[in-house]
């Protein structure tokens, strides 16, 4: 599964969900979707965004940890 850890970077940088809005032009419910882990799909421009923002890469926004319930096939 790959997760989103905006909201970690947030708290760690003291900077508001509303202010990352503000600074890199997205909508704020896309911006609290993203820090709360909760969308199903990251538009690339969004992405860029966030990045260009934070000064971060997308793997350091963005990891990928296994499901926890073994897949069946």
């Amino acid at each position: 599964m790959i997760v989103c850890k905006l909201g970690d970077i947030l708290t760690e940088r003291g900077m508001s969900r509303r202010e990352l809005a503000r600074r890199s032009r997205l909508n704020i419910n896309t911006v609290c979707k993203l820090a709360k882990d909760d969308h199903r799909m990251i538009d690339l421009l969004t992405l860029d965004r966030v990045c260009a923002v934070l000064q971060v890469t997308p793997g350091e926004l963005l990891a990928w940890e296994p499901d926890q319930e073994p897949a069946t096939g």
